[in-house]
C-alpha cells in the first residue's frame, strides 16, 4: 500500500508514464492476491484522475497508453477492482475519445487492447474460488456494465464509429469489433439505446466532397453494427463468429 502511494505521488511530481508503468509491474506482481483488491481499486482511482488531467495538457501519447496499459491488467487479471473503481467511467470515456481523434498508434492500440477485455468482464463473472467476497465477484459484470451504460456508452460507440472513419489504422479497425460485439448485447446496451447511439454518430461524420459517406454506406454500417452476433453467448468470447 505505501509503494502504490508513492507510485501516486511520484506521478504527481513528475506527470511522466514512468510511475504508472511502474504501477502496471506492482499489479502484475501481487494482483493474484485478492484481500489486495480494495487496495488497488483505491490506487486506480487515485492514480486515474491525475493522469487523465495530465494528459489533456501534456501531448504525449506515451500517458495514455500507459494508462490504458494498467486498466488492461485490472480487466483481465483483476476486475472484481476494477467494478469498485469510480474512475472507470472517466478512463473509457477518454479512450472513446482517443479512438476518434488520436492517429497516434502507441495510444489508440493500448486503448483497443483495454476495450475489449472490459468488454469480457462484462459479460463474465470472474472465477470467485479463494476470493473473500464472492458476492462481489457475482455482481461485476452488472457494475462493469453500468459503468459503461448510458452517456459512457454513447460516447464508447460514437468514438469507435469516427475512428473507423476517420483515425484508426486498418488493423485498428477491425480490433473495434472485438469490443462492441460483447457490449452490444451487454445489459445496458442491448434493448435498443446502442442503435440510437450509433444511428446519431453515423449521421454527425461528414461527407467529403465526393459524397462519401452517403446514405447507403452509413445504413450498410449501421446494419452490420447493429446485427453483430453475441460472441459472448457461450462460455467465453467466441470472437470467430465475427
Amino acid at each position: 500500500a505505501h509503494t502504490v502511494a508513492a507510485a501516486s505521488a511520484l506521478f504527481g511530481m513528475t506527470g511522466s508514464d514512468a510511475p504508472i508503468r511502474l504501477s502496471c509491474r506492482l499489479f502484475e506482481v501481487f494482483c493474484d492476491v485478492p484481500e489486495l483488491g480494495p487496495s488497488f481499486s483505491a490506487h486506480l482511482d487515485e492514480l486515474a484522475p491525475l493522469a487523465l488531467s495530465a494528459i489533456r495538457h501534456v501531448d504525449d501519447p506515451a500517458l495514455p497508453a500507459a494508462l490504458y496499459a494498467l486498466c488492461e491488467r485490472y480487466a483481465k487479471f483483476a476486475p472484481i477492482a476494477l467494478g469498485g473503481c469510480a474512475c472507470l467511467p472517466a478512463v473509457v470515456e477518454h479512450a472513446a475519445t482517443m479512438l476518434g481523434s488520436c492517429r497516434a498508434p502507441d495510444a489508440t492500440n493500448a486503448a483497443l487492447d483495454f476495450l475489449p477485455g472490459l468488454a469480457h468482464a462484462c459479460r463474465f463473472a470472474p472465477d470467485a474460488a479463494g476470493h473473500p467476497d464472492a458476492a462481489a465477484a457475482a455482481a461485476t459484470p452488472a457494475r462493469l456494465s453500468a459503468a459503461v451504460g448510458g452517456a459512457v456508452g454513447e460516447a464508447l460507440v460514437g468514438g469507435a464509429i469516427r475512428g473507423i472513419a476517420e483515425t484508426l489504422p486498418l488493423g485498428g479497425v477491425a480490433r473495434v469489433a472485438d469490443f462492441l460485439a460483447p457490449l452490444m448485447h451487454s445489459a445496458h446496451w442491448r434493448d435498443g439505446p446502442a442503435h440510437g447511439w450509433a444511428l446519431a454518430a453515423l449521421q454527425a461524420i461528414p461527407s467529403g466532397d465526393d459524397g462519401v459517406p452517403d446514405a447507403d454506406t452509413r445504413a450498410a454500417l449501421l446494419r452490420a453494427l447493429t446485427s453483430l452476433p453475441d460472441v459472448a453467448a457461450g462460455k467465453g468470447l467466441q470472437l470467430g463468429l465475427l
